[in-house]
């Protein structure tokens, strides 16, 4: 009998032991990034995400999914690879699309929380911090944006949003014209994710459509009546590097293919919203364009992006024919 209290004693306190374990090996969030031949710059961000330990946050897990790089990349997160908290992972998705590679990320995700930012940001001490404290605190949150400052005062002010008022997104303009969220600074419940299904793989860095996979995931959470909040506490600064003219017309060329994509996409699903943020956006672009060839002025870059936004509608048109 005795020796059966024993053992059984032992048994209790192993099956406690072990239990304490799983709830500290458990993981509360998941960080998430695609990247694409940018290892430096991708470095910088591992550095200040392998801080996080002291700041006293657990069960955090690091997820670099690479686009098929042909640098460093898979060698860079190596050197991450052997800590515990947070814990590194490499995925590789040879597939080009950062949707894919997000989408590849999202699946193999353990944590409750899954928060997502660029290989060119780096993140402020407290952003993990503040993200996790958002999502505690109000269990009906599913989408959490945040502020995102330059890096750099000497880069061009693209790819930043700055306001430090919290505002809870509940309207079609607020996602796009202009966008109180975007990926460079994005958190969401997992579950949401799943009910949305993720990012559209037609959108994005890597293919055709080049951008707007960020908004589009975005306002199918609106559309989903998912609960979407800006908050200016949480903030990453933007370590983009552009600074010449070039650098500006090329992200801007970019970005109204991905909005062309974006609008077509929605409007050819009968969304009388998109459609309207999509004829106001289209007539200040021919507005513009009309008053600079009367005036004979030099032309903005507007005489590039009216023709980008049909063009962007055009490629997701395709895509989506030729992915059937």
């Amino acid at each position: 009998m005795e020796w059966n209290l024993v053992v059984g004693r032992r048994c209790e306190q192993l099956a406690r032991g072990t239990c304490h374990l799983m709830k500290q090996n458990k993981i509360r969030a998941s960080v998430l990034l695609s990247t694409f031949n940018r290892c430096d710059k991708l470095r910088s961000f591992l550095d200040t995400m392998k801080t996080i330990d002291s700041t006293g946050l657990t069960g955090i897990e690091v997820l670099v999914i690479d686009n098929n790089s042909t640098d460093a990349t898979r060698q860079v997160v190596a050197d991450y690879t052997s800590l515990e908290n947070p814990e590194f992972r490499y995925l590789l998705e040879s597939n080009p699309g950062k949707s894919r590679a997000l989408n590849m990320g999202i699946r193999e995700a353990k944590g409750e929380i899954i928060a997502f930012t660029d290989d060119d940001c780096i993140p402020d001490p407290k952003w993990l911090e503040n993200i996790l404290k958002e999502f505690d605190s109000d269990p009906e949150l599913s989408v959490l944006g945040g502020r995102i400052e330059l890096h750099d005062e000497n880069d061009l002010p693209q790819s930043i949003l700055l306001s430090k008022r919290r505002m809870f997104v509940s309207h079609a303009k607020e996602v796009c014209d202009p966008p109180a969220i975007i990926g460079a600074n994005m958190a969401f419940r997992k579950s949401a994710l799943t009910a949305i299904s993720g990012f559209d793989p037609l959108l994005g860095p890597g293919v055709k459509c080049r951008a707007a996979e960020d908004l589009d995931i975005v306002y199918r959470s609106l559309k989903e009546n998912l609960k979407i909040v800006y908050s200016p506490d949480v903030i990453v600064f933007h370590n983009h590097g552009r600074r010449t003219e070039s650098d500006d017309t090329k992200t801007s060329l970019a970005y109204a293919m991905g909005l062309g994509a974006l609008y077509f996409k929605h409007v050819m699903r009968l969304d009388l919203q998109m459609a309207r943020i999509a004829a106001r956006h289209i007539y200040r672009l021919t507005k513009t364009l009309t008053k600079s060839i009367i005036t004979r002025t030099n032309f903005p870059w507007h005489r590039l992006a009216l023709p980008a936004v049909f063009r962007g509608a055009f490629y997701y048109c395709q895509e989506r024919l030729s992915s059937r």
